[in-house]
């Protein structure tokens, strides 16, 4: 039995990094398992997708697919260098946290593609239900600031039924 597009994670976690890619253009992004060169940045945002299953699932169709909302969260963390960044720009981490914070504000809905088979397919939209940020401050071994905005946002796996 093939997997449904909407049951990808892959598909989920692909329409999210390119929404960010697309809409976020302030400072390079350092998406997680992906080779970065941190030591000639001044300034980036690590982007980090955790998916949750539910464990409630419902029959979504007529058709006969079962579904539950998949939990996702999209963690994003603001890296600063203190000593170079903050000497021009004094305000330059909230520039870019009132940034994400726009981009993922509550409600927004975030289509997602089937990269899998066929990227230009919509197959359902990711709902942001929360944003949240907190300033996790100065690193004084590394030298840079840390700011984390989170966002919390529900999309709808489907499968064939039994």
């Amino acid at each position: 039995m093939a997997i449904h597009p909407t049951g990808r994670t892959q598909n989920v976690k692909a329409s999210l990094y390119n929404y960010l890619q697309s809409n976020f253009t302030t400072t390079p992004i350092q998406f997680a398992g992906s080779a970065f060169d941190e030591q000639n940045k001044k300034e980036w945002v690590r982007a980090d997708v955790i998916i949750e299953s539910t464990e409630y699932f419902r029959q979504v169709t007529v058709a006969g697919l079962y579904g539950a909302d998949l939990v996702v969260l999209m963690n994003m963390n603001v890296i600063i260098k203190a000593d170079e960044v903050l000497i021009q720009n004094l305000y330059r981490r909230e520039q870019i946290v009132d940034e994400l914070r726009h981009i993922f504000r509550v409600p927004v809905a975030i289509p997602v593609f089937d990269h899998f088979a066929s990227p230009t397919t919509d197959i359902g939209t990711l709902r942001t239900s929360e944003i949240e940020d907190t300033e996790l401050g100065y690193n004084l071994e590394a030298s840079f600031f840390q700011h984390n905005v989170s966002a919390t946002l529900y999309f709808l796996s489907m499968w064939p039924g039994p």
